[in-house]
């Protein structure tokens, strides 16, 4: 085990309280039975929102971009950010593929940097993406089920007690959308 430093280094709003952070001693596969700390982030409940777009759709170029945050004591998403990314994916990837890719990224974020959570809402307004994680879909394209079986992945690597997906409009994923918007912008297109 290796000692893992707190991931986040955004600034918390004033109002806002730092996340638990929690060692976790175990053994170490040592000679001597040393021992060693897991740092953690720990939150009670998050929101993930995701976003993708695919300029002439499936041909590109296409970017993707999440937002992260923590929902505050009444269910809102306003309450503290957490942290945020894009990344610009090129051409002949079509919006289906840049939707799931915001949404593996945000949760990648979340397994990268060691975040646990009682309960994790995903967001995000392609419907047949949040069907397609909720089991509702089957997922039949050929180009899609690789996205989808790393979503999967992903999400079963998350210290997690419950999953919610929600699937809602357009103008409720602004930040997301704009952040996708952006890595294709940021590129020249």
């Amino acid at each position: 085990f290796v000692i893992l430093p707190s991931p986040l280094s955004l600034p918390l709003s004033p109002s806002s309280s730092a996340p638990c952070s929690i060692e976790l001693t175990e053994p170490a596969i040592s000679p001597g039975n040393q021992f060693s700390k897991i740092i953690m982030n720990y939150y009670e409940r998050l929101i993930l929102k995701f976003d993708g777009a695919s300029r002439n759709n499936p041909h590109g170029p296409a970017g993707c971009g999440w937002v992260l945050y923590e929902m505050d004591e009444c269910g809102a998403d306003s309450y503290n950010s957490i942290a945020s990314g894009c990344e610009y994916l090129g051409f002949s990837v079509s919006n289906n593929q840049a939707e799931y890719a915001g949404l593996i990224d945000g949760l990648n974020y979340l397994v990268n940097n060691n975040i646990s959570c009682d309960k994790l809402y995903v967001r995000g307004d392609a419907e047949i993406v949040i069907r397609q994680m909720e089991g509702e879909y089957n997922v039949n394209s050929y180009n899609i089920k690789p996205y989808y079986n790393d979503a999967q992945d992903a999400l079963n690597q998350i210290d997690c007690t419950s999953f919610n997906f929600r699937h809602f409009s357009r103008d409720k994923n602004w930040e997301a959308d704009q952040l996708a918007n952006e890595a294709i912008q940021n590129n020249g297109y």
